[in-house]
């Protein structure tokens, strides 16, 4: 604990259940390092290069990181609730299962970034440019993805009740079976997005672009939807299709 790693050189470097508690990693390199178990609670590493570094089971409370360069970094059941990513460059990096309750990615560019299973309660993707992310098995309620740039995005199997997409560029993203009840998706682009399966129950889609969206098998009860005539409605016999069970014996 209260090291001095400023500048050091970590590439490559292993690091398995170690405290470093207010320690220094400013401009520290820890291209290619693996982070296992470790305690870094109040670690400044502003500017440090985190390019392909992995952190698993890391406890990162109060640690800094401004001016950083994070690319293809992996946090891996992570506690980041309450993190602010304002001001990085976030290119392909992986928080898979983490804990992002409350974390802050406000107008972040977050291309090909994956999320898959976390935690999202409160958080914030406002303005976020995040093409081609992952959001699948993502949970939380209130997120904030106000006009944030997700074309082509998966938000498979997500459960993101009472969030808000208000303005968000959803071109081509994909909502099969997610769960968005009571979500606002007013004014956004939504061409071509597919909800099959998925719960909009109360959403509200006013003035949202719907041209081609796929809704076969959506729960829409109570959902307003100006520009659903556009959509594509149930398909009957993929119903059916789905619906087949074969014979008993």
């Amino acid at each position: 604990m209260h090291s001095q790693f400023g500048q050091a050189l970590l590439t490559m470097a292993t690091l398995s259940k170690c405290r470093f508690d207010h320690a220094s990693w400013r401009e520290a390199n820890l291209e290619a390092s693996v982070i296992t178990q470790c305690s870094l609670l109040d670690v400044c590493a502003d500017s440090a290069n985190w390019r392909h570094t992995s952190v698993l089971e890391c406890d990162l409370t109060h640690l800094t990181w401004a001016h950083s360069t994070l690319q293809r970094t992996i946090f891996h059941n992570t506690g980041l609730a309450g993190k602010s990513f304002v001001g990085l460059t976030l290119d392909g990096c992986m928080f898979a299962s983490s804990d992002l309750t409350g974390a802050d990615f406000s107008s972040v560019p977050l291309r090909q970034c994956n999320f898959q299973s976390a935690k999202l309660d409160n958080a914030s993707f406002s303005s976020a440019s995040a093409p081609n992310s992952i959001f699948c098995q993502a949970t939380g309620v209130n997120v904030n993805f106000e006009r944030a740039d997700l074309r082509q995005a998966l938000f498979t199997g997500a459960q993101l009740n009472d969030s808000h997409f208000q303005g968000a560029n959803l071109h081509q993203a994909h909502f099969a079976g997610a769960q968005l009840e009571r979500c606002n998706f007013a004014s956004s682009e939504l061409t071509y997005a597919d909800f099959r399966h998925a719960k909009l129950t109360a959403a509200d889609m006013r003035q949202a672009t719907m041209l081609r969206a796929c809704l076969h098998g959506a729960a829409t009860e109570g959902a307003e939807m100006t520009d659903r005539k556009r959509a594509l409605e149930s398909d009957p016999d993929l119903a059916e299709a789905e619906a087949w069970q074969p014979l008993p014996g």
